[in-house]
């Protein structure tokens, strides 16, 4: 990555859905999972066969105060998002960092670099 900022600092536009738009209940089961720490995130993971769990885009999500009323439920926390499609079964993964922590910033930033190196490898016939 070229770009040195923080991730929290990186405004993508748009943003990855939390699954398939077109999944019922039943078929979001076990497509969303999410983690309190990035070890905990690191852990779950660690068996993920990156062919088959291809990481295609992650964000940072901070909800804007302003977009909240007073009288509405409480502003949610922070999080860092990573979407993967299952590129054998042709289903969504979407796992969720509450609150990343600036101390594991490197260790996030090493996970996001090593799948874009994937990410590139997997275009470079056209390069």
């Amino acid at each position: 990555m070229t770009d040195t900022k923080p991730f929290w600092e990186i405004d993508h536009p748009y943003q990855a859905p939390e699954g398939n738009y077109y999944a019922n209940h039943y078929q979001l089961q076990d497509s969303r999972e999410e983690f309190d720490s990035f070890q905990e995130l690191l852990d779950f993971v660690s068996d993920l066969d990156v062919d088959y769990n291809y990481l295609y885009r992650w964000d940072y999500v901070a909800p804007d105060p302003d977009d909240y009323e007073e009288d509405e439920e409480e502003i949610p926390e922070p999080h860092l998002a990573f979407c993967y499609i299952q590129q054998r079964r042709g289903s969504f993964l979407w796992l969720k960092l509450n609150s990343p922590s600036i101390e594991d910033e490197a260790a996030i930033r090493a996970y996001l670099e090593a799948r874009w190196e994937y990410v590139k490898r997997t275009w470079a016939p056209l390069v």
